[in-house]
């Protein structure tokens, strides 16, 4: 926005000589006279008188070393002020985050292309991991919160709120510390037998019943239901040394349950929940995400 040559001669002028410029500046006093050469022809005009003692300021120096100071005030207020204009024109989105809906595969993406996308100020809001927080965080979908993004177990995603799918991770099993299958690589169904597995119940979910039934054709195995997964069910399981029906993003919710994958094609899919009207900003950014996963090929396992 200014001459940046002003700068060199801001403190040429303050130290009274190039000798001592050049070792404020750390360049050398060569360097620190040609720039002040150019100076004066780029101004035409005579800024210094040059003695074997150093330099004093011309009056036409004096007027522009004071003028100088000014400008370049007003040109740093000027980017500032700038700058802030594009902040206020940001789109800020709001991702609502628990530990079973963690934003952390988003915010390590968004750390890698943010510069790309200054246009997006994101905020990332908690919310109760309980059955309970997470209705409520789902009910306020496009006003407290922007989108939640993880895997979506429900079938009525479809009919309270919109998804947009980036990807499909395996179901896989979560095994408590003290289990007898805890230092298993993976696990064959035979594996399961004589095993207690928390699952939710029929019909919430049609990832899961394609697991319950696959799981239903072996009477060795046993059953057990629940409403839906909070971090409680996690709890029980280590609790009652039960197994339980799991994804591989969730492998850091508790320490005492390792995921271990399944030789089966259960699938979960994992994308973006976000209301049924969403505005366009939304829209926008959703689309900006699902392109990036593509050309990423982000792993969420």
């Amino acid at each position: 926005m200014y001459n940046h040559l002003l700068d060199t001669f801001i403190i040429v002028a303050q130290t009274g000589s190039f000798k001592k410029a050049s070792e404020e500046l750390f360049i050398s006093s060569t360097s620190i006279m040609k720039q002040m050469n150019k100076l004066e022809k780029d101004l035409d005009l005579k800024l210094f008188h040059r003695t074997a003692q150093g330099v004093k300021l011309t009056s036409q120096g004096e007027y522009i070393l004071k003028s100088s100071k000014e400008l370049i005030r007003i040109s740093h207020n000027m980017i500032q002020e700038a700058k802030q204009l594009t902040y206020d024109k940001k789109t800020h989105i709001k991702i609502g985050t628990s530990e079973l809906f963690s934003s952390k595969t988003l915010s390590e993406l968004w750390n890698v292309i943010q510069i790309d996308y200054p246009e997006y100020e994101l905020e990332f809001v908690p919310f109760e991991d309980s059955i309970k927080g997470q209705l409520q965080a789902f009910s306020k979908l496009g006003s407290k919160y922007t989108l939640i993004i993880g895997t979506y177990l429900s079938s009525f995603m479809g009919t309270r709120y919109n998804t947009m799918k980036l990807s499909e991770i395996p179901l896989c099993i979560g095994v408590p510390v003290n289990n007898n299958l805890y230092h298993q690589v993976s696990l064959n169904i035979c594996d399961l037998y004589q095993q207690k597995i928390m699952i939710v119940k029929k019909g919430i979910s049609k990832y899961l019943d394609n697991a319950r039934t696959i799981l239903e054709q072996h009477n060795e195995i046993i059953l057990i239901d629940t409403d839906e997964y909070d971090i409680n069910i996690f709890n029980q399981c280590v609790k009652r040394n039960m197994i339980m029906i799991t994804s591989p993003n969730w492998k850091d919710i508790h320490p005492m349950i390792k995921i271990i994958p399944v030789n089966w094609d259960c699938k979960l899919p994992y994308g973006i929940i976000y209301s049924l009207n969403p505005d366009s900003e939304t829209l926008n950014f959703i689309h900006t995400i699902t392109d990036i996963f593509k050309t990423y090929q982000y792993s969420i396992v």
